[in-house]
């Protein structure tokens, strides 16, 4: 049963705040509207839904943008949605079993359309793949899993490409002549030995070899073995060592 209310809890936060990011998208708004303020009026009214024993109370993006098409300008629109919501379903709720469920899919299909156009995809795809990649695994998460599991493994995807990005930037190997300059650009841990182990084999024997590491405030153990084990071999191969760090 805890674990059901988490689940909804957790489901009905990011719903509601992914619609309100993408609400903002849709039509620019002033004072831009405080996520915290829609938490808390989602968790007051979550509890006295509970109370009253009804449904769980949560945004969705698809009312908000259908609002937004009508050319709503104000929050009338979000309470007069409401109130027609709750009228349906109290004095209305054997007409709305009689509408068929083929044109709500096709109100939910067409609406969706305008909300992620394929235009889109190209627009992500044109921003790279780094962004691209966890996009697409996004949406094909939530299509196939549900939304929670799809933004969770959007999430991980997105945290795996960003870290490939971040220890590939993190070191450089440019080549001057018969100069070679090994650049780190962060904070060296265990995870860039791979990296550096296929720069550091790049360079040729009787060169010389700098070392820029003025932004690395930090380098792990494992990298300083071996950058030291570089420097050993470095003599016995003709290769000059300029500001080395070990």
């Amino acid at each position: 049963m805890y674990v059901i209310a988490v689940t909804l809890a957790l489901v009905a936060s990011l719903e509601t705040l992914l619609s309100q990011e993408a609400l903002k998208k849709l039509k620019s708004q002033t004072p831009s509207p405080s996520p915290d303020k829609e938490m808390r009026a989602q968790g007051v009214g979550n509890m006295l839904s509970g109370f009253l024993g009804g449904l769980p109370i949560t945004a969705v993006i698809v009312r908000s943008s259908v609002n937004v098409n009508a050319g709503a300008r104000s929050k009338v629109s979000i309470l007069l949605h409401g109130v027609l919501l709750l009228l349906c379903g109290v004095f209305f709720s054997d007409l709305l079993n009689v509408i068929p469920l083929a044109s709500l899919a096709a109100v939910l299909l067409y609406t969706g359309y305008k909300l992620a156009s394929p235009a889109l995809f190209a627009v992500q795809w044109r921003m790279g793949l780094a962004h691209f990649v966890p996009f697409i695994v996004t949406v094909g998460g939530i299509i196939v899993f549900g939304m929670l599991a799809g933004i969770a493994i959007g999430l991980m995807a997105q945290v795996l490409c960003s870290t490939y990005k971040s220890h590939h930037n993190a070191l450089q190997l440019a080549q001057y002549d018969d100069h070679y300059v090994v650049r780190f650009h962060q904070n060296l841990t265990f995870l860039h030995n791979p990296r550096l182990q296929s720069l550091l084999a790049q360079i040729p024997d009787n060169c010389v070899v700098i070392a820029e590491c003025d932004n690395a405030e930090y380098i792990d153990p494992d990298v300083r073995a071996m950058l030291a084990d570089f420097g050993a071999s470095a003599a016995t191969r003709g290769i000059t060592l300029n500001r080395w760090p070990v």
